[in-house]
């Protein structure tokens, strides 16, 4: 390949060489020109590696020319630009010339990725190669690229001709290899590279916590990191000291920096091989500047540099500051004002925003800055001074073959300069490694970018913004054509910068009374650097508007929705809610778009913990003359959990030193990683701690005890006690009938029995589906994560797209899945064989055989049933939350984890992704039992492993008012308790319910009838015949509270407590007049049952319902209607009043007068809205568009009045007095 690919001459006669690059010294090549005003000079013909020179004539035409060179089949391009006649309105001239400014820009390109996410392409072009998670890179003294491949767990290779090859890694994430050739040996999230002087290879594998070396000939070995997670070593070798390792970097000496980011230390390795700490104090936070850099504060630091003079410079990037240590270890800031963000290019770099990822110095000490989520790749020059050399700050991908400054990146990771100042850039989201060579002459005519080029605005008056991207050194004008924009920024500029304007209304006229015309669209445009910008404005002509959907249904919690309007560009809307327990979170936009809005939570009051149900409600949403109906679920008639912590003290409970803290102590004061819990028939829990490779178990006494694992990673031990054997990550746990505990992890099924014996009872450690039919033991497993026991000791493990079943007789089998693990979704209704499956993380089984599953990625949970057919039972599908208090087929689940089943029949479900505990009833309905689905708000300058701190609240109290954060696995014990691996929360939490022994009075139908009566109406309810056998029970909950029991006699009893008049069954109908000692309001009818051999007067009153529905307490009903008053001008306008009532409280709204007409809200419950509008309050006739109009032409003042719940609103309205 060639370098430069192309190249921008000024209009004098000039020369230039371009670089062949050939893979092979023998390979032949030759040049030739296609214009007469190129000539090659030298390098006509070659072989191998060579640079060819020519010269350019003079250019004395009026018009920029192009011409080409063929250089080995490639085509080079010269532009050539004219000498430009001065004036004060030119741009700005170079000192001595006639010519316009000439400036030097970079040219993006892609070098590696084809933009696709994968592993693919060795052996070929590195342009058609599929790349995954792109981080660090270095460039060797060759001209060599090499990309730390993280997720693909590889280190790949791009050569000087463009071929893509792997020089360290396999498929296989691990550790392995030291000794041999590194493409044989296993890396753990490789996360940088760096290449010494002699050719040699340097990877931080992070996963691994080593920085292991490849020499010339490929050999991998370990050169610092024992493999441990922590800190400690210096003073000695660095093989044997324990680290956490990011990014690395050598100097000229070939020493080795490493960013130990976990442990918030930049570390040194020297020749010798021994390591010690040369920056950070370990503590997380911003101090130190002009003083030693060992007593710094750092906040995740992501990059380091080295120049040619030793100097170190460190990215601060959760300080947004690039820190510099001097050779004298004393650390100061270079660039970053501290504040996230973007801004400062043209000044100083300590006075800028950053937001920075990566960093590298080139040989002459110029720093450059990866910049995340700015999109961009900034330079600091030796001076200080900031700017930005490619990306155009907007994410995406474009501009190959362009300007740099111009291009689009995707969230920059990584950045990289080579011997020769050519740029690249880990360009991670798109999956590519771009390049940028410098030294490309244009005029800064070429070079400006004006974005957008065309805006559409609605009729009303608006503003915009024009963003304008050049080099530092170009000058710009701005100008418009158009009376109706206006700019509102400065009309000249310099470099990269913005231009504001405004446009004036356009709306319609009126010709009339009561006579608008609606306006037309128009066209302008606003020029800037010579370049134009079209800007439309709709008129109210042009805008029409449909929404989808016309109606949704949410569930009874607090759930959010989506509406879509589609509608011409430009053209405004509102949104507007008629209840306040719809809000809008989008009211307004323009063209097509998204109108987000919340429901509240449509709950009862809980009294003692024991919460009624509640009504479904409706309510709407306009929409630009358009109407969606939205409507709620009631709540269901349940019971209150209560949420303690168990086990785990919020500390990670992570062991590096072989002791584990806790171990004989209680288990609430102890550190947990759970992942996964189980409970068994006697109430002990089991933990799976991944993150110290142990199974812990917490007694019903409350004391925590280690049961199997050594804290060390890996596999060994079978045969011998649980507690000495090593496990490879533990993600889940069970047991079964008579206490065998069983273990997932490390493609194996580990068995501990009753006698604390551990051994292997399925997989061979190797990843596949191989073996079915045969020993479990010989089998292969793929990444089995969640495994449940049915009641025979059968056993169920999920992984990869499959349930594989080890029988008593430990043969495996498939039973669902294995469609050649294809990732999908598809089955449902036919055998569990053949369905598609999207990551299968969970399992469980109830007593009658039936199998549950969390199909994680599908946002479902499935079952097979006995006879192996599968359906799905819980979740529609889409990503989210919603549904609750309606069918859990069309509930929406976020990520569910785990599963869990009753000994009754109704399904828990880990909603992850909500932070929420879900249960689906026997008939069912999805309801939330824990969690309220808030996390606490993300914190950018902390620790890179805790973004925020922990969402944990609400211990003591309702479960369902409570946070978790990131639950990944449940379990119900034989009373109904449910256990929660809290994950980031480090904690298993316990939801009781029942939490007295006192008997509760059952719902035998919860709510018999439910309507609004006032006085003088008759309350009326038929009961079927009931069952002659437990001592039954009708109450009636009134408006304010009270409570009355009605027998057979259709006596109307208030609650006492002592006096239970007992139903014996039969059919009867309730006549009961609502007298004016009753409150008027929402009357609630329950059908109750007594636990048989229960005492009725030992039953109190908050004990009634299962410990969960009491009677619906409604306050009286009291209505404020306001305004009182409301005055409008002669034209035709609306108004909105507000009517505040308790929930239940019926009113009606009504007018006396033809020219007040009412809108919407005519009538409802509780809190609403009135709206109405009047005509306009004038005359009209044959003689009334003649100035001067006589009186008759003119409408007198007028009132009228609104009723509203029995309240009178008076509505005035002005009469004409005008021309």
């Amino acid at each position: 390949h060639i370098e430069p690919p192309s190249y921008f001459h000024a209009a004098a006669a000039a020369t230039g060489t371009v670089t062949i690059f050939a893979s092979v010294a023998e390979c032949p090549w030759t040049a030739s020109s296609q214009v007469d005003w190129v000539t090659i000079t030298s390098g006509n013909a070659g072989l191998g590696n060579g640079v060819l020179t020519y010269t350019v004539a003079a250019n004395a035409s009026e018009q920029n020319r192009e011409g080409t060179l063929f250089i080995a089949d490639q085509s080079f391009i010269v532009n050539q630009g004219i000498v430009e006649a001065t004036s004060s309105d030119n741009l700005p001239e170079v000192a001595g010339s006639s010519e316009e400014v000439l400036v030097n820009v970079g040219i993006i390109t892609t070098i590696a990725g084809s933009g696709t996410e994968g592993f693919s392409g060795d052996g070929g072009p590195a342009t058609s190669a599929q790349l995954k998670s792109l981080s660090g890179m270095a460039i060797d003294s060759s001209g060599n690229l090499y990309i730390a491949d993280q997720f693909n767990q590889r280190i790949r290779k791009v050569d000087t001709v463009g071929n893509i090859s792997t020089v360290a890694g396999s498929d296989k994430s691990g550790f392995s290899g030291d000794g041999g050739q590194a493409t044989n040996a296993q890396l753990n999230s490789p996360r940088s590279v760096a290449v010494d002087s002699k050719g040699n290879l340097y990877i931080a594998d992070s996963g691994n916590y080593r920085v292991r070396k490849i020499d010339t000939a490929g050999i991998i070995t370990t050169v610092a990191g024992n493999g441990e997670y922590g800190f400690s070593g210096d003073g000695g070798p660095a093989i044997n000291a324990e680290l956490g390792p990011d990014d690395i970097i050598l100097d000229q000496s070939d020493n080795l920096y490493i960013v130990d980011d976990n442990n918030n230390y930049i570390r040194k390795v020297d020749t010798a091989g021994n390591i010690s700490t040369i920056a950070g104090n370990g503590k997380y936070g911003f101090s130190g500047d002009g003083g030693p850099a060992t007593s710094a504060q750092f906040s995740r630091v992501e990059g380091i540099a080295v120049d040619s003079n030793g100097n170190l410079y460190i990215n601060d990037s959760s300080n947004y500051r690039i820190r510099k240590v001097d050779t004298a270890g004393i650390v100061s800031t270079i660039a970053g004002n501290g504040t996230r963000g973007f801004s400062g290019d043209g000044g100083h770099a300590t006075g800028a925003q950053l937001n920075p990822s990566d960093i590298a110095i080139d040989s002459n000490g110029n720093l450059y800055l990866a910049e995340r989520s700015n999109h961009r790749i900034r330079k600091v020059d030796v001076t200080g001074i900031i700017s930005t050399v490619a990306g155009n700050g907007t994410y995406g991908f474009s501009g190959d073959g362009g300007i740099a400054i111009s291009a689009q990146l995707a969230y920059p990771e990584g950045v990289a300069i080579d011997s020769n100042g050519r740029l690249y850039i880990a360009d991670s989201s798109n999956k590519r490694i771009r390049k940028v060579t410098f030294d490309h002459i244009m005029p800064c005519s070429q070079t400006y970018t004006v974005t957008p080029i065309t805006v559409t605005h609605s009729y009303n008056a608006e503003t915009g913004t024009i963003t304008v991207n050049a080099p530092i050194d170009c000058h710009w004008t701005t100008t418009s054509n158009e009376g109706w924009i206006s700019l509102t920024s400065e009309e000249n500029g310099q470099g990269s910068g913005t231009v504001t304007y405004s446009v004036s209304d356009n709306i319609g006229m009126m010709v009339g009374p009561g006579m608008p015309t609606k306006s037309k669209g128009r066209s302008g445009t606003i020029t800037i650097a010579g370049q134009t910008v079209t800007i439309n404005q709709v008129g109210e002509a042009d805008c029409t508007y449909t929404v989808t959907p016309t109606t949704v249904t949410h569930g009874y919690g607090t759930e959010t929705g989506d509406i879509t309007l589609t509608a011409p560009e430009g053209c405004p809307w509102n949104a507007t809610s008629d209840t306040d327990w719809i809000t809008i979170l989008s009211e307004k936009g323009k063209g097509e778009g998204t109108v987000t809005y919340s429901v509240k939570s449509n709950s009862s009051e809980c009294v003692n913990l024991v919460c009624p149900p509640s009504q479904s409600r409706s309510g709407t949403i306009a929409i630009a003359g358009q109407t969606v109906t939205i409507t709620q679920y009631a709540t269901l008639v349940q019971a209150v959990g209560i949420i303690t912590t168990v086990a785990g003290n919020g500390g990670s409970g992570s062991s590096f030193n072989g002791e584990m803290s806790g171990d004989g102590e209680a288990a609430i004061n102890t550190g947990l990683s759970p992942k996964s819990v189980a409970v068994d028939s006697n109430g002990n829990l089991y933990i799976a701690e991944p993150n110290t490779s142990r199974i812990r178990k917490v007694d019903t006494a409350g004391i925590i005890t280690t049961v199997a694992g050594n804290d060390k990673h890996g596999f060994s031990g079978d045969g011998g006690p649980a507690t000495s054997a090593q496990l490879f990550d533990p993600t889940g746990v069970t047991i079964d009938s008579i206490g065998n505990l069983y273990v997932v992890g490390g493609n194996r099924i580990r068995k501990v029995d009753t006698t604390g014996i551990i051994t292997t009872i399925a997989g061979n450690g190797m990843t596949g589906s191989s073996g079915d039919g045969g020993p479990a033991i010989s089998a292969q497993l793929c990444l089995p994560m969640g495994i449940a026991v049915d009641s025979i000791g059968n056993l169920y493990v999920a992984g990869c797209n499959r349930i594989r079943k080890i029988d008593t007789t430990d043969n495996i089998s498939t039973v669902v899945g294995g469609n050649q693990d294809k990732w999908g979704f598809s089955g449902d209704g036919g055998s569990a064989l053949s369905a598609e499956f999207s990551s299968l993380t969970g399992a469980a089984v109830d007593n009658r055989g039936n199998l549950y599953i969390v199909d994680s990625n599908n946002q479902r949970i499935r079952k097979v049933d006995t006879a192996g057919i599968i359906f799905t039972i819980a979740g529609n599908g889409i990503e989210g939350y919603g549904g609750d208090g309606g069918p859990a087929t069309n509930a929406q689940l976020n990520s569910p984890s785990g599963v869990a089943v009753d000994s009754k029949g109704n399904l828990y479900i880990a909603d992850l992704g909500n932070n929420r505990i879900r249960k689906v009833d026997t008939t069912g309905i999805i309801s939330t039992v824990a969690g309220n689905g808030v996390t606490n708000p993300i914190r950018e300058s902390v620790s890179p492993t805790a973004f925020r701190e922990p969402s944990f609240s609400g211990d003591g109290g309702p479960a369902t008012d409570a946070q978790l954060d990131t639950p990944t696995g449940v379990a119900v014990d034989n009373n109904g308790n449910i256990y929660i691996a809290d994950t980031e929360n480090n904690r298993i939490r316990k939801v009781m319910f029942n939490n007295s022994t006192q008997p509760k009075v059952e719902v035998a139908t919860p709510i018999v009838s439910q309507a609004i009566y006032q006085t003088g109406d008759t309350i009326r309810v038929t009961l079927p015949s009931l069952p002659v056998g437990p001592e039954q029970y009708v109450g009636i909950g009134l408006p304010n509270g009270s409570l009355y029991l009605l027998n057979q006699l259709n006596s109307f009893l208030p609650f006492d407590n002592v006096t239970f008049p007992v139903w014996s069954g039969g059919e009867v109908a309730i006549e009961q007049p609502v007298t004016a000692d009753l409150p008027s309001g929402i009357y609630t009818v329950y059908l109750l049952r007594m636990p048989t051999g229960v005492s009725p007067s030992s039953v109190k009153m908050e004990d009634w319902a299962l410990g969960s529905a009491v009677f619906n307490n409604h306050t009286a009903c009291t209505y404020t209607v306001t305004p009182a008053n409301i005055s409008h001008s002669t034209k035709s306008e609306t108004g909105t009043i507000t009517v505040t009532a308790p929930a239940n409280c019926p009113w009606t709204a009504s007018s006396n007068d033809g020219w007040i007409t009412l809108t919407s809200g005519e009538t409802g419950p509780g809190n609403g809205t009135v709206t109405y509008s009047v005509n306009g309050n004038y005359s009209e006739g044959p003689f009334c568009f003649v100035s001067p109009a006589p009186p008759e032409c003119f409408g007198k003042s007028r009132n009228g009045t609104i009723t509203v719940a029995g309240q009178m609103v008076t509505v005035n309205q002005q009469g004409e007095s005008g021309n």
